[in-house]
């Protein structure tokens, strides 16, 4: 089963634009997102901490995570399709889940 992880704040909705509506971005990715992960972790790479727990939990080996902090994952981390927080989520983002959804 393929599972997306999905940041909201800089992913959904702009981070950076005065006057930005919340979860503006939502409408690009709403036919594909359903469920929550749970508590959030915190220290170094909290969000990867929590997402590989997740996987582990309910052994998912196929998934993405769509994120605007590159902080809140290692180097070159596994499924991270990262994007810029200032703009959210985009149509190029969008490709590249619609293609590893398509694979």
């Amino acid at each position: 089963m393929k599972t997306l992880f999905l940041d909201f704040d800089g992913a959904l909705h702009c981070m950076a634009q005065t006057g930005a509506k919340p979860f503006e971005r939502l409408p690009l990715l709403e036919p594909l997102v359903v469920g929550t992960t749970g508590e959030a972790s915190i220290g170094r790479y909290a969000r990867h901490r929590e997402i590989v727990e997740y996987t582990r939990c309910y052994r998912l080996t196929d998934w993405r995570a769509l994120d605007n902090s590159f902080l809140e994952f290692p180097e070159n981390a596994h499924g991270l399709i990262w994007c810029n927080p200032r703009t959210g989520v985009s149509a190029r983002e969008v490709d590249a889940l619609r293609e590893w959804l398509l694979d």
